[in-house]
């Protein structure tokens, strides 16, 4: 699921964990296309730390797929957002 597919169509008062992790991955994204310049470090980048691979060309996820690190991706991108949440960088 990409941001671009998420259209807000009404809101509440209340807290919503959901939105906040969704606002944090939001935050974090634009963070790293304001700091990394390079298109394809960027998506690695935000591969790794926030998991989100829908950015990643086919060549390069064959790639990952192959050698076994598509699941590190994953668990990396898990892993951050739950100390990004805990330590409260956004």
């Amino acid at each position: 699921m990409r941001d671009d597919d998420i259209m807000c169509i009404g809101s509440s008062s209340r807290f919503s964990i959901r939105a906040l992790a969704f606002e944090m991955r939001h935050k974090a994204k634009a963070l790293f296309q304001n700091q990394i310049k390079d298109a394809q470090s960027r998506v690695v980048v935000v591969a790794f730390v926030l998991g989100i691979k829908d950015y990643l060309d086919q060549e390069l996820k064959s790639a990952y797929a192959t050698s076994g690190t598509m699941y590190v991706l994953a668990l990396s991108g898990l892993h951050m957002g739950i100390i990004f949440l805990i330590l409260g960088f956004f």
